[in-house]
């Protein structure tokens, strides 16, 4: 098992998304499985779209996304503030790539 702890300090207010089959991709991923982060999207807004649409929309344009082969999906992961900094630990197990915080 491979294994790293990242620990993320900013940017406040972003998120981690992963974007896993069957799920629609946002442009940078060209149709494969990837990593995002972006800007997080308020719920409160949804009124025309849905925040999973809003979120996709803001991932395409003014995040930053990595392909990762065989990605495990996981929950949004929220990036907390510099006095409460939020981790990752990324995991490689038989294959498959996970994303958890810490």
């Amino acid at each position: 098992m491979d294994f790293q702890v990242i620990p993320l300090i900013t940017p406040e207010g972003w998120s981690i998304i992963s974007y896993v089959d069957p799920k629609t991709k946002p442009n940078p991923c060209s149709g494969q499985n990837c990593l995002c982060i972006c800007d997080s999207v308020s719920e409160w807004l949804s009124i025309l779209k849905s925040t999973e649409e809003r979120q996709l929309n803001e991932c395409s344009k003014n995040g930053i996304c990595l392909t990762v082969k065989n990605l495990k999906d996981f929950e949004v992961i929220e990036i907390g503030s510099t006095s409460n900094p939020t981790s990752i630990n990324v995991t490689k197990t038989n294959g498959l790539v996970e994303v958890k915080k810490v």
